[in-house]
C-alpha cells in the first residue's frame, strides 16, 4: 500500500467500528447496474485494486483526508489495497481517481475559481474519474458522496456501515453539487459532556470524524472545535451568541450608565450576566460607535492571528438572552416609529454593518431575531451584509409537527415575512431538547426534518443551527437516527429520509433492526395522530403511552435485545431506547406501576434496570471523571441524585388541585424544604400534613410572633411581618390569622420565576422551600415562567391564637404552582 507520507501518524486512532457481516449484507448499496455499462468505474474487482488514487502535488488537508477515507473504506469493504499517489509520481497502468484540485481535473473541465468552498464536481474522464471541488473541503464531500453510493456511511462516532463486497464499482456521471445550507450545526451538547467527564482523546477524534463525514461544519461551543468549520459557521469569538456585552462590556456601567437599558422606573440597569438579563440603550449613538470600534479591534486581532485563507468573515452582535428593553424616551420613540423593538436593533446593527463594509467588504454581521428583538421593522430593514438568525417559536410552537401544520402558523408567518427582507437569513431551530423532556417521553420528530428544511430553504434560509441537546443518561428515542438524517439532508435535500432511516436502523441495531423499525414507526404514527398542540416547554405525556402500550413496547424491546449478542454495542443501543420507558414508569408510577406489577415486573426491578442501563450509557466511552460536577452538563453524579429521588415516595397532589391538568401543575414539599437550624427553622412531624411532615419556624421570642408583628433587623436593613410570605419579588401578608390552628390555602398571584432565585419564603425568610425545578429556560417574552403560587400554612400559639396552649410557630407543608387563570381548582372547605 503506497501512502507516500500522506496519511498522518495518528490515523490509527480514527479506525472505526464496521458493522457486522450479517447485517452489512442488508445495508442499501447502489442499485444493480447492467453488465459493464460504459459509464461504470471500478474501484475494486474480485478483491483486487483496479484503480489508483491520485492527489495534487500540493494537496490540501481535506483532500488528503478524502484519499485516506476512500483507501481505508475500500480496504474494509473488499480487502483490496488501493495505492495513493501524487501527480508527477510514476503511475501503474490502471484507471485513476483524481481527488482534489489536480492539474488533470483542470485539464478536463474543472474551473476551480467557480467552485464554492464546499462544492464538489465529479467528472468522468475516459477510463479515469475526477472528484474535485472548491477548497478547503469540496473534494472531500465529493468522495463521501461516492462512498455513500457504495453503501458506506458514518452513523455515529462508534458505528460505520461498510458492506462486504469483492467488487466495488459505480455508474458515474458528471455532476456538481454544493450543500443545501452554508451553515450546518446540530447542538447535541455532547462535547461539553465529553470534556467535563474526560473521555479518551481517541473517542473525541472519532466524534470529530463523524461530524466531518456527515457534513457538519460549525462549533457547538467554544470548548470544542470540530475538524472543519465553514466560513458561515465560523464565529471566532466567545460567546458566540447573546454578545452585546462582548462589544459594550458591563464594566462600562460605572462610568457610562447611559450606555445601558433603562427600566420602567427610569433607572439604568447593569446586565446581570455577560450573556443574559439586561440590555443596551440602542438609540444612543455612542453605544453603536463603541460597538463598532470593538468589532474593528476583534477583526484586526483575528486577522493577525490567522493565515489569510482562514480569516473569519462572520461576527455575531446579538441581544442578551432574556433581554431587557430600554425604556428611555428615545428608544421608545424609535420602537414606536418602527412598530417593533427590532427597529432599535436594525438601526443599531445597520450602523455597524454599513460602516464595517467600507473597511472590510467581506464581513457579515449576524444578529438574533429572538425574544424582544423578534419581528421586522417598518422603516429600517436590516442591511444586506447582515445575517438575521431567526429563532423558531419553540415556546408556543410544536416541534413534533412540521411548519406547514396549523399549530405552527405563527412560525410560518415569521418565515414568510423574513423571506421579504433584503438581508441574509439563518435559523436557530429547536427540537425535543433534553431539558424539557420532563417526565421522559417516548417520541420522535423525524417527520418534520425534510419538510421543514425544504420550507426554510424556500424562504431564503442559508444556515441552520439546530438545538437538540441529547440527555446524557435518559437519551431521547432515536435521537442519533435523527441527527444522522438531518445532517445528510442539510447536505442534500433530495435524499430519501426513509432510505436514510433504513441505513441507520440496519447499521446501528444489527439483527434487532426490524423490531427497532417497528417501534420507530409506532412513535412516528403516535406523534402524527396526537390531536393537541405540544408546545416545547410543557409537552404532555402522549396519549398513546398507555400502560398497555408501554408494556407491549417493553416486550418488543426485550425481544429485540435478545436477537443481538449479549453485552454487544448493538444490545446496549437497544437498551438505550428502553431508558425513556423505564424512567417514565418510575416518574409516573401511580399511572403505570400497578399494570407492570401485574405482569411480573416490580418497581424494584424497573429501578435496577433503569440504573444499570443509564450507567452503561454514561460509561460507554470510558470517561476518566464520570462523576464530575458541572454547571453545563449532567454526569453520573446527577444520575445518582435522580435515582435517589426516584426512591422517594411521590408527593401527593392536594385534593384542591386534583382536577388540574398535570402539565399546568407543580407540587413541592418535604423534598424541597430548606431548614435553617440557626434560625429555629426545622422539619418536624405533623399529623395535620398529608405527607406527615412540615417546615416550622419557632423563634423563642414571643415578641417576634403575631399577625400584626413586624420583625426588624437590629441594624435597620430590613423588616418583615411575621405572617409575610413571598416568591420572586411578590409578597402577601396573612392578616387576620385563622383561629383554628389548621392548615389553610393562600395564594400569591402572577409570580414570574427567576433562575437561581425561585425560593418560596415565609417568617422573615426562616422558612424556605426551593422551587428551582419549576423554572424553565424561555425566550424572555413568553409567560412560561408565570405562575400562581399556592401554599398551605397554619399558625399556632398564643401570639397568633389567644388562649392557645401550643407553641408559637408558623408552619408550611406544601407549595403548589398553577397557571394563572386555572379554572379547575376546587374551593377550599
Amino acid at each position: 500500500m503506497k501512502f507516500l507520507s500522506l496519511i498522518p501518524a495518528f490515523f490509527a486512532l480514527f479506525l472505526t467500528v464496521s458493522c457486522c457481516p450479517d447485517h452489512c449484507k442488508t445495508c442499501p448499496g447502489p442499485e444493480a447496474a447492467p453488465a459493464k455499462p460504459s459509464n461504470e468505474f471500478a474501484f475494486v474487482r474480485n478483491g483486487t485494486a483496479s484503480c489508483v488514487i491520485v492527489l495534487p502535488a500540493e494537496a490540501g488537508k481535506f483532500e488528503c483526508q478524502a484519499a485516506d477515507d476512500l483507501q481505508s473504506y475500500l480496504k474494509q469493504m473488499s480487502g483490496a489495497e488501493v495505492a495513493v499517489l501524487k501527480e508527477g509520481d510514476p503511475m501503474p497502468d490502471l484507471p485513476r481517481v483524481y481527488i482534489g484540485q489536480t492539474a488533470f481535473a483542470s485539464a478536463h473541465g474543472a474551473d476551480f475559481s467557480k467552485l464554492g468552498d464546499e462544492e464538489y464536481q465529479i467528472i468522468p474522464a475516459g477510463r479515469d474519474l475526477v472528484v474535485t471541488g472548491g477548497r478547503p473541503i469540496g473534494s472531500f464531500y465529493g468522495v463521501w458522496k461516492l462512498l455513500n453510493r457504495l453503501g458506506v456511511w458514518s452513523l455515529s462516532m462508534e458505528q460505520d456501515v461498510v458492506p462486504e463486497k469483492k467488487d466495488a464499482a459505480l455508474c458515474v456521471k458528471a455532476e456538481r453539487h454544493a450543500p443545501e445550507f452554508s451553515g450546518r450545526i446540530i447542538y447535541d451538547g455532547l462535547p461539553i459532556h465529553y470534556k467535563a467527564t474526560q473521555i479518551p482523546p481517541g473517542w473525541f477524534e472519532r466524534y470529530g470524524l463523524y461530524l466531518l463525514r456527515n457534513g457538519i461544519n460549525g462549533r457547538q461551543h467554544h470548548i470544542y472545535s470540530p475538524p472543519y468549520v465553514g466560513k458561515m459557521s465560523d464565529v471566532p469569538h466567545s460567546p458566540v451568541a447573546h454578545t452585546f456585552c462582548l462589544y459594550v462590556p458591563r464594566r462600562l456601567f460605572e462610568k457610562h450608565p447611559e450606555y445601558f437599558a433603562m427600566d420602567k422606573a427610569g433607572k439604568r440597569r447593569k446586565p446581570e450576566q455577560e450573556t443574559a438579563r439586561g440590555g443596551l440603550c440602542l438609540s444612543n449613538p455612542e453605544v453603536a460607535e463603541y460597538a463598532l470600534n470593538s468589532l474593528r479591534s476583534l477583526i484586526k486581532k483575528h486577522r493577525a492571528e490567522r493565515p489569510k485563507e482562514q480569516w473569519p468573515i462572520l461576527y455575531d452582535i446579538s441581544a442578551l438572552d432574556l433581554a431587557q428593553a430600554c425604556e428611555c424616551p428615545n428608544c421608545r420613540a424609535v420602537a414606536a416609529e418602527e412598530g417593533t423593538e427590532a427597529g432599535l436593533l436594525s438601526r443599531f446593527i445597520n450602523h455597524i454593518a454599513e460602516n464595517i463594509r467600507k473597511e472590510y467588504p467581506d464581513i457579515m454581521i449576524r444578529t438574533l431575531s429572538y425574544g424582544l428583538a423578534s419581528g421586522f421593522p417598518k422603516k429600517t430593514p436590516f442591511a444586506e451584509n447582515v445575517l438575521l438568525q431567526l429563532c423558531d417559536k419553540f415556546v408556543t410552537g410544536d416541534c413534533f409537527k412540521p411548519l406547514s401544520h396549523p399549530f405552527n402558523a405563527p412560525s410560518r408567518a415569521m418565515f414568510e415575512e423574513a423571506a421579504k427582507q433584503k438581508c441574509q437569513l439563518a435559523v436557530w431551530d429547536y427540537w425535543n431538547m433534553s431539558m424539557y423532556c420532563k417526565p421522559p417521553r417516548m417520541e420522535v420528530i423525524f417527520d418534520t426534518i425534510q419538510p421543514d428544511f425544504r420550507y426554510m430553504k424556500s424562504c431564503g434560509v442559508t444556515g441552520l443551527f439546530i438545538e437538540a441537546e441529547k440527555h446524557v443518561f435518559i437519551p431521547q428515542n432515536f435521537m442519533d437516527l435523527e441527527f444522522f438524517t438531518a445532517s445528510q439532508l442539510m447536505m442534500d435535500l433530495d435524499q430519501d429520509p426513509e432510505m436514510l432511516a433504513d441505513v441507520f436502523l440496519n447499521g446501528y441495531y444489527g439483527a434487532a433492526a426490524p423490531d427497532m423499525k417497528k417501534l420507530f414507526n409506532e412513535l412516528r404514527e403516535g406523534v402524527k395522530k396526537y390531536p393537541d398542540l405540544q408546545p416545547g416547554m410543557r409537552s404532555k405525556v402522549w396519549d398513546y403511552m398507555t400502560p398497555e402500550w408501554l408494556w407491549n413496547t417493553w416486550e418488543l424491546l426485550e425481544k429485540a435485545a435478545s436477537k443481538v449478542p449479549a453485552g454487544s454495542r448493538y444490545q446496549r443501543r437497544v437498551h438505550d431506547e428502553s431508558l425513556c420507558l423505564l424512567w417514565l414508569i418510575l416518574e409516573k408510577r401511580g399511572a403505570n406501576l400497578k399494570y407492570f406489577n401485574e405482569k411480573g415486573l416490580t418497581r424494584e426491578k424497573i429501578f435496577e434496570l433503569a440504573k444499570d442501563r443509564s450507567m452503561a450509557h454514561l460509561m460507554k466511552y470510558e470517561p476518566a471523571e464520570p462523576d464530575a460536577k458541572s454547571n453545563y452538563t449532567k454526569t453520573r453524579y446527577n444520575c445518582e441524585m435522580e435515582l435517589n429521588r426516584m426512591n422517594l415516595a411521590p408527593l401527593p397532589v392536594p385534593p384542591k388541585f386534583a382536577e388540574v391538568d398535570p402539565v399546568n401543575l407543580r407540587v413541592f414539599g418535604i423534598y424541597q424544604y430548606q431548614p435553617l437550624a440557626d434560625y429555629n427553622s426545622s422539619v418536624v412531624d405533623d399529623p395535620d400534613s398529608p405527607t406527615g411532615k412540615a417546615l416550622r419556624a419557632t423563634d423563642p421570642d414571643p415578641a417576634k410572633h403575631g399577625a400584626k408583628t413586624v420583625v426588624r433587623d437590629p441594624k435597620g436593613k430590613w423588616s418583615f411581618r411575621s405572617t409575610q410570605f413571598g416568591l420572586c419579588g411578590k409578597e402577601i401578608v396573612v392578616d387576620p390569622v385563622p383561629q383554628d390552628e389548621k392548615y389553610q390555602w393562600y395564594v400569591i398571584r402572577d409570580v414570574t420565576l427567576k433562575p437561581e432565585y425561585a425560593w418560596f419564603w415565609g417568617y422573615v425568610w426562616h422558612l424556605q422551600i426551593v422551587l428551582d425545578a419549576a423554572y424553565q429556560i424561555d425566550d424572555g417574552v413568553s409567560k412560561e415562567n408565570l405562575w400562581d403560587c399556592w401554599f398551605s400554612a397554619k399558625f399556632t400559639g398564643p401570639e397568633y391564637v389567644p388562649g392557645s396552649k401550643k407553641g408559637n410557630g408558623v408552619w408550611v407543608d406544601t407549595v403548589v404552582l398553577t397557571r394563572p387563570g386555572e379554572t379547575k381548582i376546587k374551593e377550599s372547605e
